[in-house]
C-alpha cells in the first residue's frame, strides 16, 4: 500500500508540472512535495530556501532541529554544510589570487614546503588548481588520523597535512579524481600563511560579513552564541541526538562550517544574475568563470558529472551544485545560471532514506527546481531490495557471529549482540551510534536496516564456521576481536596475555619490556602506571625540545580504559613526535610508547598501536 502511495503522489506532482502554474501556485507545489518527501524518508527536520532573479521566492522548515526537544526546524537553523564549505574556501583562494599571491599553477610546496606525500617527487608536482578540483592523487587522510590529533585543536589541520608524508598518491597528480578533504586544508592552511589570519577569521571578514551572513561560521568559539545544531543519528526504531563536536578546526576549510539556508541564498547569489554589484565585492565575474570550468569527470548515482573548482556540474543541464555530508547532518546547493535560481537544503541527519525507499539530496533539490521552472518531476526513488526472513540463522551457530568487530586503523567499530530474539548491529562512530537489525539471507550475507537507512553486510568464515570478518560498504572491512588470529596476523605473549601484529613485524623481549621494530622505530610496550604520561614526559625531553603536548585523551577500547598523550619535540632542524598509551583493566596497566619522525606518527598509531590495543587479551 505504501508503494503505490509513494508512486500515486509522484505522479500527480508530474501531472501537476504539465500546466503553467503562478508563482503561488509554484510555492504551494513546492510546498506539498517537500511535505511528502519529509513525511516519506522519516527524518526528524529539514530547511529549504530557495532564490530566483535576485529575490528570495521560497523558504520553509520542517519537522524539528533536535530529536527531544519541540524546537521546529526553520530557514535560520543553524546547521552543518559539510563539503559545501569547499564552495567557500575555493572562493577565498581564487580572491588571494586576484589580489596577486598567488596563482592557481603554484606548487602547494611553493607556499608550504614542509608539504610532501610517500612519493615527493610526485606531490611536489602537485599545483593549488589540482587541489581545488580534487586531482591531487591524494588519499582524503583526514579519518585516518582522527585518532592521532584529535585534541591539537588549532595546530590539528597542519599535524593532518603532514601525516600525508606517510601515505602514497592515488595517481600521478592532475590524471584523475578521487574526493580529498586532506587537499582542502592544504587549501586552508596557504590561506592561513598568504593572509596571515587565522582560516576563519578570513572567512568571516571576506566573505561572510560582506554578504550579510550573520549566521554562519568556521569557528567553533561561535557555536554556542548561534545555537548550532548538532543532527541526529539513526536507531533501530527511529533517531537519536547526536552528541556535540569537541574538536572539528582541523576540517573547517574542507567539511565543518554552520550557515542556514536564508544564508545560503545570500552566498549563492555571487553566481546569479541580480547580484553583480555584491558579487564582485566578493570575487570578479572572471574568477566566477574560472570556478565553474570542469576540471575532471565522475559519477554520482550513475550520473555523469565533472568537478570544477569547490563546484559540481551536471553537464546535461548546466547545474552547478555541491553537497555537505557529516556524520549527522547533511546539505545541498544547487545554482541553475539558465533560470537564474539557487536552492539550499540542510537536514539534520546524516543521509536522506527510508526504509522502503531511498532519495538522494540532488534529486530533491533538481525536483524543487524543476517545480519552479514549470519541469516534470523525477522520483528518483529507489525500492530497497531487503527481503525480510528469507533466511533463519541456526540457533546454535548464532554465538559465533556475537562480539566486535573493528577496523584494522581502529577507527570503525561494530558491535553484534542478541537482545529479545533478535539480532543488533550497533556501529560506534565520534558523533553517535546507530544500530540495525541483522536480519539473514544466507550464513554468510545479512540484510541491516533500521527505521530510516537499510544496507548489506557480508561475513568472512574459517573452514571452522567461526566468523573472522564482516564487510558493508557504510563501515567497510571490520575483523571480529574475538577471534584467536587475524588472517597474516602472528600472536605476541605479553606476561599473561597477548596481542597481535600484522605478519612480518618484528617483535622481541628484554627484561620484562616488548620491543617492536617498525619504519624503522621502536615501539615499547611494558608495564606501566598512572603516572605514565608525566614519566613519558621526561623520556621525549630527553630527544629533545618538547613544543608542543596534547591534552591526555580517555576513550574505551576493547574493554580497557585506554589514555593517550603525544608530545611534538624538535631536536635542531628535526620534528619528531613521542606518543604515549597506557590502558588498564582492573589492576593491570600497560604502557605503549615510541619517539619517532613526525611524519611517521599515523602510520605507527594505525598499523602498530591500535592493532595492538585491539587484539589485547
Amino acid at each position: 500500500m505504501k508503494n503505490i502511495k509513494l508512486i500515486c503522489t509522484v505522479l500527480t506532482f508530474i501531472a501537476l508540472a504539465a500546466f503553467p502554474l503562478s508563482a503561488q501556485d509554484k510555492a504551494d507545489e513546492m510546498n506539498e512535495y517537500l511535505q511528502f518527501i519529509f513525511t516519506e524518508t522519516g527524518i526528524p527536520g529539514m530547511a529549504v530556501s530557495v532564490i530566483q532573479n535576485g529575490e528570495l521566492f521560497f523558504e520553509k522548515g520542517y519537522g524539528i532541529e533536535t530529536i527531544g526537544n519541540n524546537q521546529r526546524m526553520t530557514p535560520n537553523s543553524v546547521s552543518a554544510i559539510g563539503s559545501v564549505a569547499k564552495t567557500f574556501t575555493t572562493v577565498a583562494v581564487l580572491q588571494l589570487a586576484e589580489q596577486g599571491e598567488l596563482a592557481l599553477e603554484d606548487k602547494v610546496i611553493d607556499h608550504l614546503p614542509w608539504f610532501r606525500t610517500l612519493e615527493k617527487e610526485k606531490s611536489d608536482q602537485i599545483t593549488i588548481g589540482m587541489v581545488l578540483s580534487n586531482s591531487s592523487g591524494m588519499h582524503d587522510n583526514s579519518v585516518h588520523y582522527s585518532w592521532f590529533v584529535e585534541d591539537l585543536d588549532e595546530n590539528s589541520a597542519r599535524d593532518m597535512a603532514m601525516s600525508l608524508a606517510s601515505e602514497q598518491l592515488l595517481f600521478d597528480p592532475g590524471a584523475g579524481f578521487n574526493y580529498s578533504n586532506s587537499g582542502f586544508i592544504l587549501a586552508g592552511l596557504i590561506i592561513e600563511k598568504i593572509s596571515g589570519q587565522k582560516y576563519e577569521e578570513y572567512i568571516e571578514e571576506h566573505i561572510l560579513e560582506p554578504l550579510g551572513m550573520k549566521s554562519s561560521t568556521t569557528d567553533i568559539k561561535d557555536f554556542d552564541e548561534l545555537n548550532v545544531l548538532y543532527g541526529n543519528v539513526p536507531y533501530f526504531d527511529g533517531y537519536v541526538p547526536a552528541g556535540g563536536i569537541k574538536n572539528i578546526s582541523a576540517y573547517a576549510a574542507g567539511t565543518e562550517f554552520r550557515s542556514t539556508t536564508n544564508d545560503m541564498t545570500k552566498f549563492m547569489s555571487l553566481f546569479l544574475k541580480g547580484n553583480e554589484t555584491a558579487a564582485t565585492k566578493i570575487l570578479s565575474s572572471e574568477s566566477l568563470e574560472i570556478m565553474k570550468q570542469a576540471k575532471v569527470d565522475f559519477k554520482v548515482f550513475g550520473e555523469d558529472l565533472q568537478y570544477c573548482m569547490g563546484l559540481i556540474l551536471y553537464p546535461e543541464e548546466q547545474l552547478y551544485l555541491h553537497g555537505g555530508q557529516t556524520r549527522t547532518m547533511s546539505s545541498m546547493m544547487l545554482i541553475d545560471p539558465i533560470s537564474n535560481c539557487g536552492i539550499a537544503i540542510l537536514f539534520n541527519v546524516s543521509d536522506i532514506n527510508s526504509e522502503i525507499y531511498k532519495i538522494s539530496e540532488m534529486q530533491i533539490a533538481y525536483n524543487v527546481r524543476n517545480i519552479l521552472n514549470g519541469k516534470p518531476l523525477s522520483s528518483n526513488f529507489i525500492e530497497d531490495d531487503r527481503k525480510p526472513d528469507s533466511y533463519d540463522l541456526p540457533e546454535q551457530v548464532i554465538d559465533k557471529y556475537l562480539g566486535t568487530f573493528s577496523s584494522r586503523d581502529g577507527l570503525v567499530r561494530g558491535k553484534i549482540q542478541k537482545i529479545d530474539g533478535l539480532l543488533y548491529l550497533e556501529q560506534s562512530s565520534a558523533m553517535g551510534t546507530p544500530t540495525y537489525i541483522l536480519d539473514f539471507e544466507s550464513p554468510l550475507t545479512a540484510y541491516v536496516y533500521n527505521s530510516v537507512e537499510s544496507g548489506k553486510v557480508k561475513f568472512e568464515q574459517d573452514s571452522n564456521g567461526n566468523i573472522l570478518s564482516l564487510f558493508s560498504p557504510r563501515m567497510g572491512y571490520l575483523i571480529h576481536e574475538k577471534d584467536e588470529h587475524y588472517p597474516g596476523y602472528g600472536q605476541v605473549t605479553f606476561n599473561e596475555s597477548s596481542f597481535i601484529l600484522p605478519g612480518g613485524i618484528e617483535a622481541g623481549e628484554r627484561e620484562g619490556t616488548i620491543y617492536i621494530n617498525y619504519l624503522d622505530s621502536v615501539i615499547k610496550i611494558e608495564k606501566g602506571n598512572e603516572n605514565f604520561s608525566e614519566q613519558f614526559l621526561q623520556v621525549c625531553m630527553r630527544k629533545g625540545s618538547v613544543i608542543r603536548e596534547t591534552a591526555e585523551r580517555f576513550e574505551w577500547i576493547n574493554g580497557y580504559k585506554c589514555f593517550q598523550k603525544n608530545f611534538v619535540i624538535q631536536k635542531n632542524d628535526d620534528y619528531f613526535v613521542g606518543i604515549g598509551v597506557y590502558m588498564n583493566k582492573g589492576s593491570e596497566i600497560v604502557s605503549i610508547s615510541t619517539i619517532t619522525e613526525y611524519s611517521l606518527g599515523t602510520a605507527i598509531t594505525r598499523d602498530i598501536i591500535h592493532k595492538i590495543i585491539l587484539s589485547y587479551d
